[in-house]
């Protein structure tokens, strides 16, 4: 399913230069593979076209890779269309 959504973005971003994404817990019936599967496609999806996206997840590895990315990033994933970070509560 959240690989699914995820070939949604490109359409949705052209009709909306401001769209704002919300995925909730995306890899939680995801196994290893598809968890990494799906990241690779959203940060793919993002250096093709920049969006703002909130991330929630309990997932450790992701939040590390998502951290990561957004740290490596040249396309500045912390500034104008963005995914700001990651907290632990």
């Amino acid at each position: 399913m959240a690989l699914e959504k995820i070939d949604m973005l490109p359409r949705l971003t052209a009709a909306r230069r401001d769209a704002f994404f919300v995925f909730d817990e995306p890899s939680g019936s995801l196994d290893n593979h598809f968890r990494d599967l799906f990241l690779d496609l959203l940060f793919d999806r993002f250096r093709r076209r920049p969006f703002t996206a909130l991330v929630v997840t309990h997932d450790y590895s992701m939040i590390s890779r998502v951290t990561q990315a957004a740290k490596t990033s040249s396309k500045g994933w912390n500034s104008g269309n963005s995914l700001v970070g990651a907290r632990d509560w």
